[in-house]
């Protein structure tokens, strides 16, 4: 796979020689590569800071969503049967997010 490193050291090579129609199309191509691989580590740092903060998000982090979803289901129902204002806050402001 491509890392951002040889990218990046591509570009720099490129960007010191004569400027040339073929040295331009090669550089624009690096520079689309180069953004969509900064974009991507990017996302993955901020997915990763946002795990950080809770032990629940960490929990969740890389497990399917249907697993997640029936085991909250499963909790869900013990809080509709113990607390049952918080379970319809709960549901309406899952409900709100769909809107």
């Amino acid at each position: 796979m491509l890392s951002i490193e040889e990218v990046e050291r591509t570009i720099l090579e490129l960007e010191k020689r004569d400027t040339t129609y073929a040295t331009c199309e090669r550089l624009a191509w690096l520079y689309i590569v180069h953004d969509h691989l900064t974009q991507r580590i990017v996302q993955e740092k901020a997915r990763a800071a946002e795990m950080e903060g809770s032990p629940f998000l960490a929990a969740c982090s890389g497990a399917e969503i249907s697993e997640i979803l029936r085991v909250v289901n499963e909790h869900m129902e013990a809080v509709r049967v113990i607390y049952p204002k918080e379970y319809d806050a709960v549901v309406k402001r899952i409900e709100y997010t769909k809107q």
